[in-house]
């Protein structure tokens, strides 16, 4: 039988901390299911009274302290800078339903983003987050490309179209396998032939662009913004949504090898939501 995981948490600055166990979890959980607020309390005075916050008041990374029996406040220090400006941005500035869906949907990240203040890249988090939206924009590209090619059969086609379906799928393909800020600007030129028929992907492009030139997980809540604009979701598939992009953020912290998230089995992850996902030939 295998032993339950534990994280230590201690350093030098904080040698008292408690190890993370399956129990700090469980408090953690129960926290969260009470719901999320967003903004919470910000930075307290180290001897100001926090026990009259109850769950259901406090925002996720205040959660954490609470769960840790750490001082209350927003900046765990087991969390890394920007796993926490990630998780921030996620929980202040995403526009989820209610704070029940908040703490739903930032549960495993919450989890996941544990232990991540030692032996963890916190620069390539920014990498893969850049590159998660530019995918999922060159899925959209992709899917623009093969309205386009459906244009061509018909005697009506003008040239911005002729051009959106000669230009949108390949570039949508490298921009897939190679997701960069450079390659992103590039496609400025694609985007001058058919903007008049791609007017909001043109428009949602200019938003990536601006965000991969921030280079800030800060940023990240703004951009999922845009992409739900963008898909025209109904308020039931903006949350469901919301809820994939942070359990796809999850994945980001597993395929980096984030400490907590050797406590996830503890919790389930969403129903998929694969309606904004397009296969790329």
């Amino acid at each position: 039988m295998s032993k339950a995981p534990v994280i230590k948490i201690a350093d030098k600055e904080n040698p008292n901390a408690k190890p993370i166990t399956e129990e700090t979890i469980h408090k953690f959980v129960k926290l969260v299911n009470a719901g999320l607020v967003d903004g919470g309390y910000g930075t307290l005075d180290d001897d100001e009274d926090t026990t009259h916050i109850k769950p259901g008041e406090m925002c996720v990374e205040e959660a954490v302290t609470r769960a840790l029996d750490l001082p209350f406040n927003d900046q765990p220090f087991c969390v890394s800078v920007n796993t926490r400006a990630l998780k921030i941005s996620l929980n202040d500035d995403v526009e989820w339903r209610s704070d029940k869906h908040r703490g739903q949907g930032l549960k495993r990240l919450g989890i996941a983003q544990l232990g991540t203040h030692q032996k963890f890249n916190d620069e390539q988090l920014i990498v893969e987050v850049m590159n998660y939206f530019t995918r999922l924009f060159a899925m959209e590209l992709y899917k623009a490309g093969t309205e386009a090619e459906k244009h061509l059969k018909k005697d009506s086609a003008t040239d911005d179209m002729v051009a959106a379906a000669i230009l949108f799928k390949p570039a949508a393909r490298h921009l897939y396998n190679a997701p960069s800020e450079r390659n992103v600007t590039v496609l400025r030129d694609v985007f001058n032939f058919s903007s008049e028929f791609f007017q909001a992907l043109d428009e949602l492009h200019t938003e990536l662009q601006e965000f991969l030139q921030r280079n800030e997980v800060e940023a990240t809540a703004g951009i999922i913004n845009n992409f739900a604009d963008y898909f025209g979701y109904s308020d039931n598939e903006r949350v469901r949504f919301y809820e994939q992009v942070c359990e796809d953020m999850v994945q980001i912290l597993v395929a980096l090898k984030a400490e907590g998230v050797k406590f996830l089995h503890l919790t389930k992850p969403p129903k998929p939501f694969t309606k904004h996902i397009t296969a790329i030939e």
